[in-house]
């Protein structure tokens, strides 16, 4: 990772604060240099803009919900278990403790409460995602649901 980067909150940090989720749950943590779908140049244009910096985004994904159960034999079974996942990102090192400090005081619980929200049978079908972002001027928290 580029020296001018910095993860915004260390892995201790984020399983105390994820303590207690429903134990079907079975989150995963991951620490990325950018979110998935945006090249490293794209990033880099993000974080230099001012906008809102995308640092912690919970996900829930069922593969198997969208496989056909004939394609199924082709991956091995554990791939298509439901997924929740915890990912963090990469942030300008100048702006971790703005960063740091947002997620300590609401990013990470925001975070903890979508993940342990009950959840219908028909939200459970297919690809979640819940994006917390923290404005680099002010500190503010921003999120952000998508289906």
């Amino acid at each position: 990772m580029p020296r001018d980067l910095s993860y915004p909150v260390l892995p201790q940090e984020l399983r105390a604060g994820l303590e207690g989720l429903p134990d079907d749950r079975n989150v995963s943590l991951t620490f990325w240099r950018y979110p998935p779908g945006l090249r490293a140049s794209e990033h880099r244009r993000l974080l230099q803009s001012g906008s809102p910096i995308p640092a912690l985004e919970g996900t829930y994904s069922d593969v198997g919900s969208r496989v056909p159960p004939a394609a199924r034999s082709r991956e091995p079974k554990s791939y298509y278990q439901p997924r929740w996942s915890v990912h963090v990102y990469a942030v300008p090192r100048t702006l971790r403790p703005v960063v740091h400090d947002a997620l300590s005081m609401g990013g990470i619980e925001a975070v903890r409460e979508w993940l342990q929200r009950p959840r219908s049978q028909t939200w459970l079908d297919g690809f979640r995602w819940y994006l917390v972002s923290v404005d680099p001027a002010s500190g503010e928290l921003s999120t952000e649901e998508r289906e």
